[in-house]
């Protein structure tokens, strides 16, 4: 597999951006949600985790360190503001929504092998988006 620079780079961002949707969650969780909502959390955070560590692996794999692995504050400071479930779930769908948007971008515009990084994160993403949606609908019947 060969990536360029710019790709390597692309990886390490999202790299951060995962880590920061878990630190998300992990702030969520320890707010003891309801039920439906701590499920779909501890759901999306174990896929954030998994997406962190497939992306590092092939860093690793490129003799490429991840580089600053530090949470996008800007995002978790949004996060943090939000003091109901109802509101940190809508927080949570835009995200999911927002990150599948940029994956969709980023397969059409990428060729592979970077095609293939980008989608499986996508799939997975796109199914827990679903999942937050029929939560969130069934709330407002």
């Amino acid at each position: 597999m060969n990536l360029s620079d710019t790709d390597l780079n692309a990886l390490s961002a999202n790299i951060r951006h995962s880590l920061t949707w878990s630190a998300i969650c992990e702030h969520y969780l320890r707010r003891r949600p309801k039920k439906d909502f701590r499920s779909l959390l501890e759901e999306l955070q174990t896929t954030e985790q998994l997406i962190a560590a497939d992306l590092a692996h092939i860093l690793r794999q490129h003799n490429t360190r991840p580089g600053d692995l530090a949470v996008l504050g800007s995002l978790l400071a949004q996060a943090r503001v939000r003091k109901t479930d109802e509101t940190r779930m809508r927080f949570i769908q835009q995200g999911l929504a927002n990150s599948h948007t940029w994956y969709l971008a980023q397969i059409e515009a990428s060729a592979p092998p970077l095609r293939d990084i980008w989608q499986t994160p996508c799939d997975q993403l796109a199914a827990i988006e679903a999942k937050f949606s029929a939560i969130l609908a069934q709330s407002e019947q």
